[in-house]
């Protein structure tokens, strides 16, 4: 007998998964950021894990974290 609710990496997965597919009708550009963005997101799958966020809520939060993250970054370098 198997889970009848999806664990919250299994559905980290499925929702990178459905997002993937939006590459396929993407220009090359468009489609490598995408790819970026879905490391992004699963990224922090265990902080997800451990918070119980949804795992839509939680992969839109990794991608912010990343994302300031590498801003960050890149003004630090710039200063």
């Amino acid at each position: 007998m198997g889970r009848s609710i999806p664990s919250t990496r299994q559905s980290l997965s499925d929702l990178s998964s459905k997002i993937a597919e939006m590459e396929k009708v993407m220009r090359r550009s468009d489609a490598e950021v995408l790819q970026r963005l879905l490391s992004y997101g699963k990224s922090h799958a265990a902080e997800v894990l451990f918070s119980g966020l949804d795992a839509e809520t939680g992969f839109i939060i990794s991608v912010l974290i990343e994302v300031m993250k590498r801003l960050s970054m890149q003004e630090d370098q710039t200063k």
